[in-house]
């Protein structure tokens, strides 16, 4: 913004676009993605938020979401025989059954991942693998294979 306003035009994007982070990686190219997106990335998504959240407030988890083009829905019961419906919970380590999360993704046909999944899909502008991210056992064992 600085460098147009100084030479009085808009400069193109490119040389002041964030390429990658310490997280995700250096070239990643996120925002490059974003800004070049023909369509938002959760479109024809249903999300569900379930449970408590910390770090980030949940009005701010759903607000993400619904920028992306998600459907967010209130209850999963809600959810249609959409093959892209999330369940996004916090893990609850305290759960004396870990299966509960597996019982949620066979009740409701819909993959259990952690908010981290939805993190480094807006970072990277770019679907990652929800088993990377399951809250589910069987998905957890089969990752560490």
């Amino acid at each position: 913004m600085i460098e147009s306003v100084q030479q009085g035009v808009c400069l193109p994007e490119d040389d002041f676009e964030i390429h990658g982070d310490t997280v995700n990686g250096p070239n990643h190219n996120g925002p490059f993605r974003a800004r070049n997106a023909k369509r938002l990335l959760l479109d024809r998504f249903e999300i569900y938020c379930h449970g408590q959240f910390t770090g980030m407030p949940i009005s701010d988890t759903k607000l993400l979401i619904l920028m992306l083009g998600a459907k967010l829905v209130n209850h999963p019961k809600e959810f249609t025989d959409n093959p892209r419906c999330f369940i996004i919970a916090e893990p609850d380590r305290t759960l004396k059954e870990q299966s509960y999360y597996d019982r949620l993704k066979q009740k409701f046909s819909a993959e259990v991942v952690s908010r981290e999944w939805l993190l480094d899909n807006v970072a990277q502008y770019k679907i990652q693998n929800p088993r990377l991210y399951s809250l589910c056992e069987n998905a957890l064992t089969n990752n560490m294979e």
